[in-house]
């Protein structure tokens, strides 16, 4: 209770129970567990009782106001997690409400407006709006940092979320209508998972303080060398002979990717940065004669593959299509690099020659199907 006690637990199953949500009077909780063997959402009376299953293969789930209809996530045709809308007094008229278009891969965070006539969601770093009932869904953001997680304000004119923006995790508000996001928290420890009241000017979040490090590990003894960071630094990749690991890090202000030679297992002098330009990094990989790295790089809604020598020098871009090109892999001889593209329709695998960082010749798509292929 708001006013203090005792928590009362309400699900007693040994499979993994999450995602609490509330029906609108009060009386039940629907909720997601992997106790059928797959995630599903299930119900359960908040005074106790015996949860029963609403819907299977979704997750998230969000009951309307009016108590009519439940929102959640659903696997779509390509693969990739879309929005879905069911009403509860006949589950199987489910409707998915987002498409392939309508935001990059997996589609989460489903929020319903006050009227109960719009759903927020998040794709992998933006916020869009789309009709309940099914439509055209339009985008809310466009910051090159990712917004997560967002609730609408009691009078429905605003939404506020959790953002990557500045260089920390904040909460911030935009103006449904659209407009300039303003920020709401300080973001000094990850603030997020807003949650507002709606009859009190009430808001409660989250706050979590995270230092992820990079950590490598020699395989046959376990031995383990730690590289500490003032920030974050995570997605390493490790140079092929073992001689430096690269990783992702925003200790210089930005997301850039950072080098630190090694001596076996052990740092071989100070970290080096291999880039500073304005947009995030992504996934990397060094190339087998650890000469040059591919990375994915998303700016201004451009998402391309840029190779950068590791003894340092300027970046080169190497794919410029208006698609989003992203996961590079080289194959083991260093001279062809593969990646994940769009520009087909669907995320397929594409296959390009390399040398000296550049590419040679035109991209050859490499696979075909209609769902997506992603990792290669």
């Amino acid at each position: 209770h708001i006013a203090g006690g005792d928590p009362l637990q309400r699900t007693r199953h040994p499979g993994a129970d999450s995602d609490p949500a509330w029906f609108p009077d009060g009386g039940a909780l629907a909720f997601v567990s992997d106790r059928s063997g797959v995630p599903s959402v299930w119900r359960v009376p908040v005074l106790g009782g015996t949860p029963t299953r609403l819907l299977a293969n979704a997750e998230q789930p969000a009951v309307s106001p009016d108590g009519d209809r439940i929102a959640f996530i659903t696997p779509g045709k390509a693969g990739f997690k879309r929005i879905a809308v069911a009403p509860l007094d006949d589950l199987t008229q489910i409707e998915i409400v987002t498409d392939d278009e309508d935001g990059l891969w997996d589609h989460h965070s489903p929020a319903w407006s006050p009227d109960g006539a719009t759903l927020c969601y998040a794709d992998q770093r933006h916020l869009w709006l789309v009709p309940a009932a099914g439509g055209t869904a339009t985008r809310l953001t466009s910051h090159d940092d990712a917004d997560i997680e967002p609730t609408w304000t009691s009078d429905g004119r605003h939404i506020v979320f959790a953002s990557f923006r500045e260089r920390s995790v904040a909460l911030w508000t935009i103006p449904v209508a659209g407009g300039e996001a303003r920020r709401l928290t300080a973001g000094t420890s990850n603030e997020r998972g807003p949650s507002i009241a709606r009859d009190a000017p009430l808001l409660a979040y989250c706050t979590r303080d995270a230092n992820p490090n990079v950590v490598v590990m020699e395989r046959s003894t376990g031995q383990r060398l730690l590289l500490p960071g003032s920030r974050r630094e995570n997605l390493p990749s490790l140079a092929p002979d073992g001689s430096a690991v690269v990783f992702q890090s925003d200790r210089g202000g930005g997301s850039d990717l950072w080098l630190q030679p090694l001596d076996g297992l052990a740092a071989a002098g100070l970290p080096q940065r291999l880039t500073d330009h304005p947009g995030t990094v992504a996934l990397s990989e060094v190339s087998p004669d650890a000469r040059w790295v591919a990375y994915g790089r998303v700016f201004e809604e451009q998402r391309d593959i840029w190779i950068v020598p590791t003894d340092g020098g300027p970046p080169i871009r190497f794919t410029e299509d208006p698609a989003d090109d992203y996961h590079p892999a080289f194959s083991p001889d260093g001279s062809l690099l593969a990646w994940v593209s769009d520009r087909g329709g669907v995320e397929n695998v594409w296959l390009a020659e390399v040398s000296d960082g550049r590419r040679i010749g035109p991209p050859q798509r490499l696979s075909h199907g209609e769902s997506a292929d992603v990792f290669p």
